[in-house]
């Protein structure tokens, strides 16, 4: 049995050897390499982290300058809308005076028309009046006098009524 023992402690003693070689293999060429690999792993996951963040920065970003261009643009929207409103009441205003303009036009115009076919419609009938003026002295009196001095007469007397 001692036999076995002593196989089994140079064969542990060979395997711890082994191990030994074998990690320090490992640590030379793969453990190395295997820590770079983890490095370049957790560095590009900061770069991705970073990136991320960067990308929400730049997002939020973006979307307060989309918010202020959209708030501009609704001031501008409400400053067009502003003037429309000013432009119209100044149109409707232009257009009321105008109207108003033209109604003093025609009421002017009216009241000249009026005065002048009041003028004619009193020569008219001042010239009915003297006509049957003469007409109704010329039956009563049955004598005529000649028909220009009878006018001039009826003429004269008609004015002294319109005077009085």
């Amino acid at each position: 049995m001692s036999q076995d023992l002593l196989t089994q402690f140079g064969e542990t003693i060979v395997v711890i050897i082994g191990f030994v070689i074998f990690v320090a293999v490992l640590k030379k060429f793969a453990w190395g390499p295997i820590l770079e690999l983890l490095d370049e792993r957790r560095d590009q996951i900061a770069a991705g982290f970073k990136e991320v963040e960067d990308l929400q920065t730049q997002a939020k970003t973006s979307h307060e300058q989309y918010e202020e261009k959209l708030r501009e643009i609704e001031a501008e929207a409400r400053e067009k809308i502003n003037e429309g409103i000013a432009e119209g009441k100044r149109v409707a205003e232009e257009m009321t005076e105008a109207a108003r303009a033209e109604a003093a036009d025609i009421v002017t115009k009216a009241k000249a028309s009026v005065q002048l076919e009041l003028a004619t419609a009193r020569k008219q009938l001042r010239e009915d009046v003297v006509d049957l003026t003469l007409l109704a002295a010329g039956k009563l009196i049955e004598e005529k006098l000649t028909d220009d001095k009878d006018r001039q007469l009826v003429e004269s007397f008609v004015g002294d009524l319109e005077q009085a």
